[in-house]
């Protein structure tokens, strides 16, 4: 448990100093300039965002209080419903906690009580949060046809 609490607070830290110098606006401006021109583009910016921030926040919360003050304003001024913009955000940030590296605390867990190596799990994980994002992916898109 003590090395579980060491890696945590480790990386809570990290999120937290990269969210203070406007780690989530880099992430922001990044999605945007890959999806802002695309069908769609608001809704994918908002869960391309969310997944980078949450490769390093590790908390579903701070995942849509960051990027979801940007991203849901912009969803909804370009047409989405703010029922659909929320769900997109929450969605997305919340898929944050199966994104490797830090997924939320259950890797640390898994790692001491499982004695699973680090890298074994991320290696696992990857595919399953690809998978992930493309199924979010594919209902954004569907619904951006349908405005």
């Amino acid at each position: 448990v003590g090395v579980s609490a060491t890696y945590i607070y480790l990386f809570v830290l990290f999120g937290s100093f990269l969210k203070e110098v406007g780690g989530g606006d880099f992430f922001i401006n990044l999605a945007l300039g890959l999806t802002g021109h695309v069908r769609g583009g608001p809704a994918k910016t908002a869960v391309i965002a969310s997944s980078l921030f949450g490769m390093i926040s590790g908390s579903g919360m701070a995942n849509v209080a960051s990027t979801g003050q940007i991203t849901i304003p912009l969803m909804k001024k370009t047409g989405y419903k703010p029922y659909f913009a929320a769900a997109v955000e929450t969605v997305a940030s919340t898929g944050g906690l199966i994104m490797p590296p830090i997924m939320g605390m259950s890797i640390f867990i898994m790692m001491e009580i499982l004695a699973i190596p680090y890298i074994t799990i991320i290696r696992s994980a990857i595919p399953i949060a690809l998978l992930y994002y493309f199924g979010v992916f594919l209902v954004v898109d569907l619904e951006a046809i349908k405005l």
